[in-house]
Order: C-alpha cells, then sequence, then structure tokens
C-alpha cells in the first residue's frame, strides 16, 4: 500500500503487511515530485514478496528493494524515456516500463532492475499513440491506450510491437489469460465516454476483439485472471480462465 501525503508533507510512505493487513510496518519515506506513487511485486514471488518497485509516476524515478522493503531501497532511472505512467513486472530482474498522459507518448523500454542507465533498451512505439496500461507475460507484452481504443502487442520482450483490432474508443487495461500459452486469449477492460465501455477478448493471432457482454458497471477500470492453471475444475484452455473485472460501479467475474 502507499499513500499521500497531507499538504506540506515531504513523506511519502509504502507500507507492508505480514498478517493480511492487521497491522502494517512503514517501509519506505521519501517525498515524491508528482501525486501519485505506484507499487509493483514480483509476480513469481507469492508466498513471500521480497522484490518491490516503487515509481513516481509522471516522471523517470524509480525504487526497488530485494528484501520486502526492510533494507535500503536502491534508486535508478528510466533512461530511455521522458517518464513513466506504468510498470509491469516481468519477474524479480526484468522491468518494462510505459510512458503514458505526462509525456503524451507510449515508448516502452525494458530494463534488468541491477542494470545502470545503460541497462534501459531503447524505446519502442507501442502503436496505442499514449500509453494507460502495461502488462507482460514471458516475453509478450500488451499495452492499453488510453482514450484510443487500441491494444499494442509485443511478442518479442517490447522490440518491436504491432496493433491489434481497435476496440472503437475508451482508456483500455490488458490481461493475458491464465492458460495464455495454450489458447492465445487476451482481455482488455475499456471505460469512457463514447459507449464502447465493457470487457472484450481475442486471440492474439485473430487480433479481433468480441465484447463479452459483460454487466454495465459504468465503464471498466481494471482486469485480472486468476494466476494458477491448476486446482479449478470449472476452467479449461478452452473456456479461459476465471476473469475478474473491475467497473466504476463493482467488480464482474466470469468462470
Amino acid at each position: 500500500a502507499i499513500n499521500e501525503c497531507e499538504d506540506d508533507c515531504a513523506c511519502y510512505s509504502v507500507w507492508m503487511s505480514t498478517d493480511d493487513g492487521d497491522s502494517y510496518l512503514r517501509v519506505f519515506c521519501m517525498a515524491l515530485e508528482n501525486d501519485y506513487g505506484l507499487v509493483r511485486t514480483a509476480p513469481e514471488e507469492e508466498d513471500e514478496i521480497l522484490t518491490v518497485y516503487l515509481v513516481d509516476q509522471g516522471t523517470k524515478d524509480l525504487w526497488w528493494n530485494d528484501d520486502s522493503g526492510y533494507t535500503k531501497w536502491e534508486s535508478r532511472k528510466a533512461s530511455t524515456l521522458d517518464s513513466i505512467f506504468d510498470l509491469a513486472v516481468e519477474s524479480e530482474d526484468t522491468i518494462y516500463a510505459l510512458e503514458g498522459m505526462y509525456a503524451d507518448d507510449a515508448d516502452v523500454s525494458m530494463s534488468d532492475k541491477h542494470g545502470g542507465p545503460g541497462s534501459w533498451s531503447s524505446a519502442k512505439d507501442s502503436k496505442v499513440d499514449v500509453g494507460w496500461s502495461i502488462v507482460v507475460r514471458d516475453g509478450h507484452v500488451l499495452v492499453g491506450g488510453y482514450e484510443s481504443g487500441k491494444v499494442g502487442f509485443s511478442d518479442d520482450s517490447a522490440s518491436s510491437f504491432s496493433k491489434l483490432d481497435d476496440i472503437g474508443s475508451g482508456t483500455v487495461t490488458c490481461a493475458f489469460d491464465t492458460y495464455y500459452d495454450q489458447n492465445d486469449y487476451v482481455y482488455a477492460a475499456v471505460f469512457g465516454d463514447m459507449g464502447d465501455d465493457g470487457v472484450y477478448r481475442t486471440t492474439v493471432a485473430d487480433g479481433d476483439f468480441s465484447n463479452m457482454d459483460a454487466p454495465d458497471m459504468g465503464g471498466y477500470i481494471g482486469v485480472v485472471t486468476e494466476l494458477s492453471q491448476s486446482g479449478n475444475p470449472k476452467t479449461t484452455s478452452t473456456t479461459g480462465g476465471v476473469l475478474y473485472a473491475l467497473g466504476w460501479e463493482g467488480m464482474a467475474r466470469q468462470l
């Protein structure tokens, strides 16, 4: 969790809990240039989160810690981008940064957390005009556009991008299906003022998004799928994994 400061406060804080939220310990405190900090963790660290990233959204600045935040945080800058709007963590070592509204652009750059400024890959256009969201899985990258209804895709660790079929309009958040390596499904949650709100699905090969007829929630601002392919008898690679979509007026789930 991250909390923003009150007026004239010089400390934005990251808090961590080891007892399901019954208590919290502050593990980061520093002034941030902009009003929002992004916290990201490594997806493979399900049982014990060790690697934590913090982005000062709208700047090039980010920090990381590989001891659950207990020890000194290392700092660095996304040297090949104008600023960071969103950050995706592929593993404890590999991160992808996306430009967005602050830069009025949608370039993506990849880096190893231990590297210096030269470790950032050259920035690549993600084909969505202005970036909003980014997710990554095994070198495959999805980027959702801000107010454009566009989704960019890369299968070579952000070395190049192609544009999947335009949804229409709206701001897009993306997700890979639980069984993506078997069924090629990806999802897009959309909100906006032009009537294309909803949750959409396509295979990357087809690149043709179809509306999944999710209930009206005033637009959808987030979408995730369950991580594990095992232990859920109601899902298969044919049907896709359990899907959760967050709307402005509630949450929808599809088995």
